[in-house]
């Protein structure tokens, strides 16, 4: 879990004095305090199969001056003896993290935070003191060095692992302001800075700080949901360098790995004593076949992560269950396994081909960290490694695959394989896109189809594995998704592997104006000259109930329709709120505003742009802080929504509606990251009965709303 910006720091001071760490993080903000950290439930098992019997035996420094805690409940608290810093093991290292609950005070009564304060003792021994000295040592620091915690996470119930930056290895360091520490926090979060390290030789060792993901991960789910898309945002997000591979049933070893293959290469052409033949002057080549070892996707990846442990790299396979896994990895499969570290626990000796590469590929190379990781071997296994003599995955290399649960003519994975795999499911969901399938000059919604035609599908074969995903099908630059490519690609799929096993017994099937020919077959979406009869498309889009979607032209010229007949109503921006006492509001309101140099602005907006004014005027505001700025009740209490601000996260899960009406601006894209990384929306479900309060709350900072005719 990420922690408080500097909550967890040393020797990292203010000028003027101040700024001293809180050794905490709440871990619930708003009404009722409730939990709102990720990776809670990791969080309290841990704390659960850790935990110690006595809590009176704990000492923690509470609340003003260090002594009130009698305001203070213990709620839990974990004991670690397994302690890691960056991937590298913390010895003889003892660590307590401590729950608490205030229930006393004028403030936050109901609030429980996770302490972690140097100053916490268990049994009379100051063990977390203690701990973050030997965190220090681990990380080759002076005593008195300037560096951070950001992230405490908790693997396997009872390891801790903490994420650490360095400002300074050596000294202190000193800042003028608050503000101007934070920014140093935040550089080197962003720029993942790695930390230095002193060897017992007195050189510098430089040593990657591992990313908090998934070594290896199988992102599995429907066709279509975006799986490789997520992999490619990640590795974006992480600056990692990738290597990518697609596994088909032909894929084995040779081709995963590397295998002598004939290549043509130009060569020297000799005379009989072997001299270069030279005519004018210059030396005759020629082309001929020469039999070389070439190297595939896994010796590409492996040879250039040991080349720069500095960096992230990945290897993607595409549609790992295309191909006999057993096969296409062999006794690669022994790697897979890794130790705290990262490092595969298991070192294997690769064929003499592959040697001669490897030892090729290393010579001259010499690695920083070499004393780290034979620390965790008891041997020289670096020196094996480089010379080719042992294989063995390090800590920034990770394999990602993605798999369709769907595809046919699969290999099936052993419950072996499987175990060394985190697998993430990624369910089918609008992606916001708004595209459309044009039909005879109409415009359907695809995710109106998708659901429907999904539902179908479940309804036929109670299977997910059938079921189409956002992308399935592409649209076009514009959105749109032409008939030809829907039917040669989404109706095809449906009649050809989906419905083929199940029959077509449903009343999408039929069309009931055809008499003579009622069942709609595959070749009733074609005319005779092969073109798509798009008649037929739209009955079946028809008997779906797919939504129809107006053009915006059309949009406005309905909407003036309307408003000419009394009849109109608010834009999506604007829209009635769901409320409990549907009474509570009567009437429409068409009132637009201007705003920070814009103008015509309906109230959603209005709101939006007050909230980004906010944040640009705050650059350094936490998602929580955030929340505390806005809260919920600025909305009303009648509203049945999520909050006004909310998780970007939490709306890829809820209900359509939200999405769609409460939260439009997230199915238009209109997403925020906070100073701490949380993407975020604003609710732009604002109407009569509200929108004042956050039009208050703009007066009250000092800037001019105006309510125009």
């Amino acid at each position: 879990m990420r922690l408080n910006l500097g909550s967890l720091s040393f020797n990292a001071n203010i000028e003027n004095g101040g700024g001293t760490p809180a050794w905490g993080t709440e871990l619930g903000q708003g009404d009722g305090y409730r939990f709102s950290v990720e990776d809670m439930d990791d969080l309290f098992t841990s704390l659960v199969y850790t935990s110690v019997p006595d809590l009176d035996q704990i000492y923690c420094p509470l609340g003003k001056g260090g002594n009130q805690r009698q305001d203070y409940d213990f709620v839990i608290a974990g004991l670690y003896d397994k302690v890691f810093v960056n991937g590298l093991v913390v010895n003889n290292a003892e660590f307590l993290l401590l729950v608490v609950k205030k229930i006393v005070g004028t403030h936050h009564v109901g609030r429980r935070t996770l302490k972690y304060n140097p100053r916490i003792t268990y049994r009379g021994k100051e063990i977390n003191q203690d701990c973050f000295d030997k965190i220090s040592q681990t990380l080759g620091l002076a005593d008195n060095a300037a560096w951070f915690i950001d992230e405490i996470n908790v693997r396997n119930q009872d390891e801790i692992h903490f994420t650490a930056y360095v400002l300074d290895g050596q000294n202190a360091t000193s800042y003028k302001s608050n503000d101007e520490r934070k920014q140093a926090y935040i550089k080197k979060l962003q720029n993942r800075i790695v930390f230095e390290k002193k060897s017992t030789i007195g050189e510098t060792t430089i040593i990657p700080l591992p990313l908090d993901l998934p070594l290896q991960q199988i992102t599995y789910g429907a066709p279509g949901t975006g799986k490789s898309f997520s992999i490619d945002e990640d590795v974006k997000r992480y600056g990692m360098k990738d290597i990518r591979t697609t596994f088909h049933p032909d894929s084995d070893y040779s081709t995963f790995v590397g295998a002598y293959k004939p290549q043509m290469e130009k060569v020297v052409v000799r005379d009989d004593r072997g001299f270069p033949v030279k005519e004018e002057g210059k030396v005759v080549y020629e082309k001929k076949i020469v039999y070389k070892y070439s190297q595939q996707a896994f010796l590409k990846v492996y040879t250039s992560a040991w080349k720069d442990l500095k960096t992230p790299h990945v290897l993607v396979i595409e549609e790992i269950n295309r191909g006999n896994c057993a096969q296409i990895f062999g006794d690669l499969f022994q790697l897979l396994d890794r130790n705290e570290s990262g490092f595969s626990s298991y070192p294997i000796t690769p064929d003499t081909d592959i040697m001669q590469v490897l030892n090729d590929e290393f010579e001259g190379l010499e690695l920083e960290s070499s004393e780290s990781i034979n620390a965790q071997y008891k041997e020289d296994v670096v020196e094996d490694v480089l010379a080719g003599n042992k294989l063995l995955l390090p800590n920034n290399l990770y394999i990602w695959a993605t798999m369709n649960t769907s595809d046919q003519s699969l290999f099936p994975i052993d419950s072996a394989f499987k175990r060394r795999w985190d697998w993430k499911y990624v369910p089918i969901s609008d992606a916001g896109k708004q595209w459309v399938i044009r039909v005879n000059d109409t415009d359907y919604s695809w995710w109106s189809f998708q659901d429907k035609v999904n539902f179908k599908i479940w309804d036929a074969t109670h299977s997910e594995d059938k079921k189409l995903g956002y992308f399935f099908c592409k649209a076009d630059k514009d959105g749109v998704i032409m008939a030809e490519k829907f039917v040669g690609k989404v109706l095809f799929y449906i009649y050809n592997d989906v419905f083929k096993d199940y029959g077509f017994d449903d009343d999408i099937f039929k069309d009931v104006n055809d008499k003579e020919n009622p069942d709609l077959m595959f070749k009733d979406f074609f005319l005779s000259d092969g073109t798509p009869c798009e008649n037929k498309i739209q009955v079946l889009l028809n008997n779906l109930e797919v939504e129809a979607v107006l053009s915006s032209t059309d949009q406005n010229h309905a909407s003036e329709e309307a408003a000419e007949n009394n009849l109109a109503t608010e834009d999506e921006d604007n829209e009635e709120p769901l409320l409990n006492d549907q009474n509570e509001t009567s009437g429409n309101d068409y009132t637009k505003y201007s705003f920070d140099g814009n103008h015509h602005l309906g109230k959603g907006d209005l709101a939006v742009k007050i909230v980004e004014r906010f944040t640009r005027e705050n650059p350094d505001i936490t998602f929580d802080q955030l929340k505390q700025e806005f809260p919920d009740t600025m909305m009303g209490d009648k509203l049945k929504l999520l909050g006004l601000i909310v998780k970007a996260k939490d709306l890829e899960h809820a209900p359509y509606s939200y999405q769609k009406k409460a939260y439009g601006f997230f199915k238009k894209g209109r997403k925020y990251i906070s100073s701490d990384g949380i993407e975020y929306c604003v609710s732009n479900y604002w109407n009569i009965t509200n929108i004042q309060s956050i039009i208050d709350y703009a007066v009250e900072k000092g800037w001019d709303v105006t309510a125009e005719n």
